[in-house]
């Protein structure tokens, strides 16, 4: 079903007002059909437009519902970075978005239907985001990205220092690097992730050089840390 330019998984107005898991797919992602297809029974899907500002996107959709429980956010990504529809999120920008990410109301107590002890002392998942991105994660940069994510949405953030998706292309499904404690199923049916084919890679890699960033793609990122290094006479690792 779409709205609004948003493509959803079809479910009840009484499903989309009560406490959901939601699961945002990036249109650029290897294999989208199959993975909105095997999202798990309880996911609200949706497919974000590539052309238009993904964290904008989000927000929109989140101030539909009246209870949110988690947040998946599935796109490609590199360390400290996400590529979500025409945004590149990096912790360079990260607080631009700040207004945004204050209207995520991810896992509020007082919303609940049920006792607030009740939710917190027997919590079946924890309310987070997840980042599905390959190699979120990785490195002081990764790292420094996920928690400022985490302090600017209020909530825990999980993501991986590794690659997520197929492993035969070096991949696996565990979002292991977290900013607080997540209890939670991934998003996906395990055969689906067992068969899935593609990785969550490929965004453009950001480099640090001394308090501002480098990026750049394969053979352009050489040639251009090449010449950065050059100029300023300093070594940078790709």
């Amino acid at each position: 079903m779409l709205i609004n330019g948003f493509s959803f998984k079809d479910k009840t107005a009484g499903d989309r007002n009560s406490g959901r898991r939601l699961v945002f797919i990036d249109s650029a992602v290897e294999e989208k059909e199959t993975l909105i297809a095997g999202v798990a029974d309880d996911f609200e899907v949706i497919v974000l437009d590539p052309a238009q500002d993904g964290i904008e996107q989000i927000s929109d959709v989140l101030t539909r519902y009246a209870e949110i429980a988690a947040v998946h956010i599935v796109c490609h990504g590199s360390p400290g970075l996400l590529q979500l529809g025409s945004t590149r999120l990096t912790a360079d920008n990260l607080d631009t978005y700040a207004p945004e990410f204050a209207t995520w109301k991810i896992g509020k107590l007082e919303t609940w239907d049920e006792p607030f002890f009740l939710k917190f002392l027997f919590p079946s998942h924890s309310p987070a985001i997840f980042l599905y991105g390959c190699e979120v994660a990785a490195g002081e940069i990764g790292q420094a990205f996920v928690r400022k994510l985490s302090r600017l949405a209020g909530v825990p953030v999980a993501a991986s220092a590794h690659r997520i998706g197929s492993a035969a292309k070096g991949g696996y499904w565990k979002l292991e690097y977290a900013t607080g404690k997540v209890k939670a199923s991934l998003a996906f049916k395990k055969e689906v992730m067992a068969a899935y084919q593609g990785v969550f890679g490929g965004a453009v890699k950001c480099v640090p050089l001394s308090r501002a960033h480098f990026c750049g793609v394969g053979a352009g990122r050489v040639l251009g840390a090449r010449l950065v290094q050059s100029f300023l006479g300093v070594q940078i690792s790709l």
